[in-house]
């Protein structure tokens, strides 16, 4: 009953037995004494065993569970001083019977007794040991899933996201457009902000280039639009997008379209935003100004999401019926793209793949090369039309948000395009795309265009609809989408826990030779994730980013795994006994016996085991062994 766990093992775990297994012995006769006869260990047979068996497989495997004390007084003192005692680890244990006595003194006088309480991070790694050795298992498994959620946290709290390359074609023609070898960025586009200063200054503005009827009311703008445009085809902008709706006719629309041939004869496309679509796939235009433009200008729609709930998801093409609407977005850029050619979608039902294909200004036969887009999801949904309210199937793209600040500083107000002229409208405007859009403030009759938008994880509201439509053009001519990596999708995450069980598994695979000498099982696993390292390295020479990203996720789940398992295994170690030469077959006599056994502090000792064929003590059975008397 007093046998400390390195005396039940024989001294062939723990070290050699010395003195501290006396004070084991007593701490155990405290333990009775205080908890008027409880014992830190079941004393009953369990599973075929004997009491005297069981016990000692007892003590050689499980903690000691300290009964309470009888006397509330004395209870929490002598339960630390118990606990110091009862330590697998000799050296944390009271080092002398005279330090227990003193300890003990200082307890019955009602003193603070000097032993400190056991820190937590050895408390933790006793409970680990103990899991060691009885739920390996249960180890594995929270292993893996706390890597899993360590990672996801980390690339979620990092804001880690991955880059996907699917427009290659689109993106090398968009290249060579801009003549250099980059996509477009923020700093490509020019927002020409309506402003509430516009309001009273475009009207004057207005008057002194001999245009009439202009007021503060922006739609009797459109020859101010129609000017506007004709000073920009001098310049050649990039492109000349209008985030406005011109859905009823106005006198002054012949200004407007002669604005906007002017920029097609200069090869600027124009490209117009329509809210609404008719039956037979038409825009809801002003027919003065969709008749004369509709071989030369671009329209397409805009469908408001829901930025708070799916930030940075963008309506890229509906499906009404037999008819397909492009976004304002999607027709900008292949515009810019594919110069003077008209877009046509062919768009299967039900699937992620837009092919783009294309026809000359004004003739009805496609052209022979295409552009292939994958979008994130397709989603049915309300949307209005001519008729009232019908179910259409959008086609969605989730692009990356730049912040309102960013914006901001891309943004000339309108009157001041209007004022600029020569070189320095040139120096503003030359190469940029050039996004017309509302920048007034919230008034009594609504918002304007104005959204609420989340980013990441902040809540902004009054966000211009130009800004986002810009984020739009922009992810979109970049050619690459922004995904986010948390959480992460179901395939990276069956391969990071896969891999995770293998990280778990190797610490314990048998080694791929049969020779004793051909190296570890730990060997052999950092091989493999040496290998592993390698061939990220490959990865990271050959791919995109986002695959070297999920690369280094599933390479951190092996990796953790491995070197946690490890560490399991090296405590489960200390249960091991390697045979002697020539002792393969695990023979158990006292002959033959490791050289532990003959240290032993006592002429005679019962060890609690007998070692087997795979050199592993078995538990089991209780063998008896006489040991050589030493000196």
């Amino acid at each position: 009953k007093y046998m400390s766990p390195e005396q039940a093992w024989g001294g062939l775990v723990g070290g050699p037995i010395d003195h501290r297994s006396d004070i084991w012995a007593l701490g155990v006769i405290l333990c009775e004494i205080a908890s008027d006869h409880g014992y830190p260990y079941s004393l009953g047979p369990s599973d075929g065993r004997s009491e005297e068996e069981a016990l000692l497989y007892r003590i050689r495997t499980e903690l000691p569970r300290i009964p309470p004390m009888m006397d509330p007084q004395f209870g929490p003192s002598l339960h630390r001083l118990i606990e110091r005692c009862l330590l697998w680890d000799k050296q944390f244990r009271l080092q002398s019977a005279g330090e227990l006595a003193d300890e003990i003194q200082r307890c019955l006088s009602l003193r603070k007794i000097r032993t400190k309480r056991l820190p937590i991070t050895f408390r933790l790694h006793r409970i680990f040991t103990e899991l060691a050795i009885h739920r390996r298992s249960a180890i594995w498994g929270t292993s893996v899933v706390t890597t899993l959620l360590l990672l996801s946290i980390l690339l979620f709290a990092g804001n880690v996201r991955w880059w996907e390359r699917e427009l290659s074609t689109l993106s090398n023609e968009m290249d060579a457009r801009l003549g250099q070898a980059r996509p477009l960025a923020p700093s490509d586009v020019v927002i020409v902000g309506i402003t509430d200063h516009c309001l009273q200054s475009v009207p004057k503005i207005a008057a002194t280039l001999g245009l009439s009827d202009v007021t503060s009311d922006i739609r009797t703008w459109r020859a101010v639009h129609g000017q506007a445009m004709k000073e920009l085809a001098r310049v050649k902008p990039l492109a000349v997008v209008w985030d406005f709706f011109f859905e009823k006719q106005r006198n002054e629309d012949h200004l407007l379209v002669e604005g906007a041939l002017a920029l097609h004869r200069n090869h600027v496309p124009v490209a117009f935003a329509v809210d609404n679509w008719e039956d037979d796939g038409s825009p809801q235009l002003s027919q003065t100004i969709l008749n004369p433009l509709r071989d030369y200008a671009h329209f397409g729609g805009i469908s408001a999401r829901d930025m708070n709930r799916r930030p940075g998801e963008f309506v890229l093409v509906q499906r009404r019926g037999s008819n397909i609407v492009p976004s304002l977005s999607l027709v900008a850029v292949s515009a810019i793209a594919r110069q003077n050619k008209q877009l046509v979608i062919d768009w299967q039902e039900r699937t992620t793949t837009l092919t783009l294909r294309y026809q000359e200004d004004g003739k009805e036969t496609l052209l022979p090369f295409q552009d292939r887009l994958f979008l994130s999801k397709t989603y049915f949904d309300k949307v209005k039309s001519s008729q009232g309210v019908v179910l259409a199937e959008l086609g969605l793209k989730t692009y990356g948000l730049h912040r309102p600040e960013l914006w901001n500083t891309r943004v000339i107000p309108y009157s001041r395009l209007l004022e600029t002229q020569g070189e320095r409208i040139s120096e503003t405007v030359a190469g940029k795309i050039v996004l017309f859009g509302d920048l007034r403030s919230a008034s009594i009759l609504g918002n304007h265009d104005r959204h609420q938008v989340r980013y990441d994880g902040e809540l902004v509201s009054k966000v211009p609809g130009c800004f986002l439509i810009a984020d739009a053009v922009t992810g979109l001519s970049d050619s690459r989408y922004l995904r986010s990596a948390f959480p992460m999708n179901s395939f990276t995450l069956f391969v990071c826990m896969a891999l995770g069980l293998l990280g778990c598994a190797l610490p314990v695979a048998p080694p791929l030779s049969t020779s004793r000498n051909a190296g570890s099982p730990h060997r052999i696993g950092m091989g493999i994730i040496a290998a592993a390292y390698v061939a990220s390295c490959g990865v990271m020479l050959l791919s995109e980013t986002k695959t070297l990203v999920i690369a280094g996720i599933c390479l951190a789940s092996l990796t953790m795994t491995f070197f946690f398992s490890a560490h399991t295994e090296s405590v489960r170690q200390r249960f091991r006994v390697e045979p002697q030469d020539g002792d393969d077959q695990g023979n158990s006599d006292s002959n033959q016996l490791p050289d532990q056994l003959t240290t032993a502090s006592a002429p005679s000792t019962v060890i609690p085991a007998s070692i087997n064929a795979d050199n592993r003590i078995k538990p089991n059975l209780v063998t008896s062994f006489s040991f050589r008397e030493i000196g």
